[in-house]
């Protein structure tokens, strides 16, 4: 069996209900790999699972 490379996934809308669990879904998921998560929430790291490296306002 072929082991392939994670999909990368950007989660827009990511601090609400279903960002959320996206989110939960994504770090499940062997064959997936969050890189980014977007919500015009400024408090995004704090309401989701997600740790980035940066906070684009």
């Amino acid at each position: 069996m072929t082991m392939n490379a994670p999909i990368p996934v950007v989660v827009n809308g990511a601090a609400g209900k279903m960002g959320r669990e996206v989110i939960k879904a994504i770090a499940n998921a062997d064959d997936l790999m969050l890189v980014g998560a977007v919500d015009r929430n400024p408090e995004i790291e704090a309401r989701t699972s997600a740790k980035s490296r940066a906070v684009v306002p």
